[in-house]
């Protein structure tokens, strides 16, 4: 039965797929034609990989002497932008140490979509290609015909051009789409084989037809029917050639924290989760939330890496092994011993261990300190009810909340917590501290 359905499938739609050297749609005869120079690694080899999202890189030109951008970043959601140049090329520069065989960017790659921003950072990823590790990307929803793509210089604000979805795959042809078995007509989507046995699917799960000028940018996401019924017919042909398929994209399958649903999961999680069951689909990577976190349903594993603009800055890496079995680990960039080596004299650079975290923390506090501010209480009270938020999101984004949930249960700022009622933060506190305890930074499972 499931044979007819793609069958009818595939009759009523078109992909593009590499046949030798000429793009040809696929039929009913056609299949996906692996040729070795197109796989990552050649058979029997080690997988090696890194998993890195949510940059929100923006171009250095863009931000001359700003004060209202450098108070946006104090008082936004942690994003650590006004230091992003030398965190990206600290994260660059690991990769040149480190040659994994390639490096998958799940979206967010810019700020807000800015033309320059998406230029600079292909510049960055070309010194990867160089060195021969692969780049393979996907946006995100604030990459593209966004709606808040500005510059910032003094006081003032001004608009600059956008990236639009049609430029991004020929901007980044190299990193991905260039050694493509196939791509989606209606996205941009796209699959491309990691080993003759291992295919890494890019989903665009991305709304950003209808963004504009006028409209705000759409940051909920979806995989379109088209989209849905191409990923069908790329699992029906790694299912016939024994092919293990890995997915990739922006938005979540699952959902990571009570509070964070809408605008996170793809709006059709539950018609895409059952596609990936009827072909025994074990992980996908997202990312999107910026926390670091791993959900688990029914054997289908969402891994979210967390922000590399946020604090621990950290990437995700991956190893699929000759029998399949599949590992990642989050790692760290040593961003203070990057800033000494290239002779940068900024305190907060080469102590960016300390300065980091303490600026997430920051952030946090004074989002919790200003909303309390909205309540009489006493500043005995808030005061510690604020640590307490800062602490906890801390840890939260950083996957590591296991480590102090007892003491913080325990804390007098979570206990002011439980005495304001139903509030935003205080709902938020008690779903992070009152989850059950699991690694969210490494895992290690058979994906056949």
């Amino acid at each position: 039965m499931r044979k007819r359905i793609i069958v009818a499938i595939m009759l009523m739609i078109s992909i593009i797929v590499v046949a030798g050297f000429q793009l040809l749609p696929i039929t009913e005869s056609d299949s996906f034609k692996i040729e070795d120079r197109r796989a990552l690694v050649p058979n029997n080899s080690d997988i090696d990989l890194v998993i890195i999202s949510d940059i929100h890189y923006i171009a250095d030109r863009l931000v001359e002497d700003s004060p209202v951008f450098i108070n946006m970043v104090g008082n936004g959601d942690g994003k650590d932008l006004i230091y992003i140049d030398t965190l990206i090329e600290a994260f660059i520069n690991q990769m040149l140490i480190d040659q994994p065989d390639g490096v998958i960017v799940t979206g967010d790659i810019t700020f807000n979509g800015e033309q320059l921003s998406h230029e600079q950072m292909a510049d960055l990823f070309s010194r990867l290609n160089a060195a021969g590790i692969k780049v393979y990307v996907m946006p995100g929803n604030h990459d593209l015909n966004n709606y808040y793509a500005i510059g910032f210089k003094g006081e003032e604000t001004y608009r600059v051009d956008r990236l639009s979805g049609d430029a991004f795959s020929e901007l980044y042809h190299a990193y991905g789409y260039q050694e493509a078995l196939a791509t989606d007509s209606d996205s941009l989507s796209y699959v491309t084989a990691l080993r003759e046995d291992v295919w890494l699917i890019m989903l665009d799960s991305n709304n950003y037809e209808s963004n504009n000028m006028q409209m705000k940018s759409v940051t909920k996401g979806q995989i379109k029917s088209g989209t849905l019924a191409w990923l069908a017919v790329v699992l029906e042909e790694a299912e016939a050639q024994h092919v293990t398929p890995v997915l990739a994209m922006h938005h979540n399958l699952f959902q990571h924290h009570p509070l964070f649903e809408e605008n996170f999961v793809i709006e059709n999680s539950e018609e895409v989760l059952a596609l990936l069951r009827e072909y025994d689909v074990r992980v996908n990577l997202s990312g999107h939330i910026h926390a670091q976190h791993i959900e688990e349903n029914e054997g289908i594993y969402d891994i979210v890496t967390g922000a590399y603009s946020v604090f621990p800055n950290r990437y995700g890496a991956i190893t699929i092994d000759e029998k399949r079995q599949f590992n990642y680990q989050t790692k760290p960039v040593d961003v203070s011993s990057y800033a000494k080596e290239i002779g940068e004299t900024n305190p907060d650079l080469i102590n960016y261990h300390t300065y980091g975290p303490a600026f997430f923390h920051d952030v946090s506090y004074r989002k919790a300190f200003m909303d309390l501010l909205l309540f009489d209480k006493p500043d005995e009270v808030i005061i510690p009810m604020a640590e307490v938020f800062a602490e906890v999101n801390t840890l939260f984004f950083a996957g590591t909340v296991a480590e102090e949930r007892s003491r913080l249960l325990e804390s007098e700022g979570y206990q002011n917590w439980l005495k304001d009622g139903k509030t935003f933060y205080s709902e938020y506190l008690q779903s992070v501290l009152n989850t059950e305890d699991q690694d969210e930074n490494s895992l290690t499972i058979e994906l056949d």
